[in-house]
């Protein structure tokens, strides 16, 4: 619903730290007034600490530690000043593009700033719902939303002492409207406009160096993306599963032997599944085995039987009844498609059955011990001492 994108620095943990425990609480978060509310995920914008200002302690070891807990931070390899601002916005809207392009609405704030979270949720449903209501009538898909505060009339600051300065070669005359950087909100379509228009043309002339520029963490996974990655994929699923049913389907319709003339007749029929068991019992009386027949697709299963006999009044004259049927089932996930048997009873009923493929466990066998040739060698000495000895011991014959 909501990604809260707050510009921060590399000092300003306290500052993050209190946006997660307070209005930047990433989660399912109600509205005020609507109870609806909505999943919001906060991600905080940061560069590398800016040398130039000053010596500054390394504090990456510690930026580390944060974002191995809280997961959150975006940092990119270029120098975090204020002239690199738009910079900053323009990285994160290419990682809004390729991490989290769902995401409804955004809002973009510094990290000294209060929102009431619950009230800004209650405001955007209700733009939501508009937006769906007149869509019907103006064909408009995408939601153009831009909301701050603004500020009109305001010129440029020429004082080369302070941290707003502007030279005049940068920029000449009032600026047109626009809303202040410490806060606003616009919709993920717009976004996404804003970030194509920038590829083609030069926003500002703040930007030392736009590409390229590396992104140190770029491997975040805001909630907003793997919710909608999820969603993504259960679709394919199911538009897979989906379209391999009507391939089943149609392969089925094409090797159907028996070819339906009239109107197809209705079958009793008991069905089981318990477990990895399936069980299907048909009244096919009046069948003949050759007049059935029982086609397997992956776990599509096909019964189908046709019958024609002739029928004499006695009077002389006779008529022929035709019985037709065709059932599909399908079979349950844990049995084997290769174990489906079917046989037909003495009394007319035709019986098909599958149960889960039993493990096949290795047969025991006996291990024979064999002898070392060392051992062999051994033995072989012994039989043939054995054998001098009884030679010698064995009296000769006599006549």
């Amino acid at each position: 619903m909501l990604l809260i994108a707050i510009k921060s620095q590399v000092g300003n943990f306290e500052n993050r730290q209190a946006i997660r425990e307070t209005w930047g609480r990433s989660g399912l978060v109600q509205g005020e007034a609507n109870k609806k509310g909505g999943l919001v995920k906060t991600v905080f914008l940061l560069g590398r600490q800016d040398s130039s200002t000053g010596p500054h302690p390394d504090l990456k070891n510690l930026l580390d530690l944060e974002n191995q807990k809280y997961g959150d931070i975006l940092l990119w390899d270029f120098r975090d000043t204020f002239y690199n601002l738009t910079l900053k916005d323009l990285l994160f809207w290419n990682w809004f593009q390729k991490y989290c392009p769902n995401a409804i609405f955004v809002f973009k704030g510094d990290d000294d700033v209060f929102v009431r979270t619950d009230a800004l949720l209650d405001y955007l449903h209700k733009q939501w719902e508009d937006h769906i209501l007149w869509r019907a009538y103006t064909n408009k898909t995408e939601l153009n939303l831009f909301v701050g505060d603004v500020i009109n009339n305001a010129m440029p600051n020429r004082e080369p002492s302070t941290k707003y300065y502007i030279p005049e070669r940068f920029y000449k005359g009032v600026y047109p409207p626009y809303a202040g950087g410490g806060g606003v909100v616009y919709s993920g379509s717009l976004l996404l406009r804003l970030l194509e228009m920038s590829e083609k043309s030069a926003l500002s002339p703040f930007m030392v160096s736009y590409c390229p520029v590396r992104s140190l963490w770029p491997e975040v996974r805001p909630l907003l993306y793997q919710q909608n990655l999820l969603h993504r994929n259960l679709q394919q699923l199911c538009s897979s599963l989906e379209l391999m049913d009507k391939l089943q389907h149609k392969i089925l319709e094409e090797t159907e032997p028996f070819q339906t003339r009239g109107a197809l007749q209705p079958l009793s029929y008991q069905l089981q599944k318990e477990g990895q068991h399936f069980g299907l019992t048909l009244d096919t009386r009046g069948f003949s085995p050759e007049e059935l027949s029982v086609r397997q697709v992956g776990r599509k299963l096909r019964v189908s039987g046709k019958t024609e006999k002739k029928q004499e009044d006695g009077e002389g004259s006779f008529s022929y009844r035709l019985q037709e049927f065709r059932r599909e089932f399908d079979l349950p996930e844990g049995v084997n498609p290769e174990a489906v048997t079917c046989c037909m009873d003495p009394d007319g009923k035709l019986h098909i059955e599958a149960t889960k493929a039993p493990c096949v466990e290795e047969a025991g066998r006996e291990l024979t011990i064999q002898r070392s040739s060392e051992e062999k060698t051994q033995q072989s000495v012994c039989s043939h001492t054995e054998g001098d000895s009884n030679t010698q011991d064995k009296p000769e014959h006599m006549d």
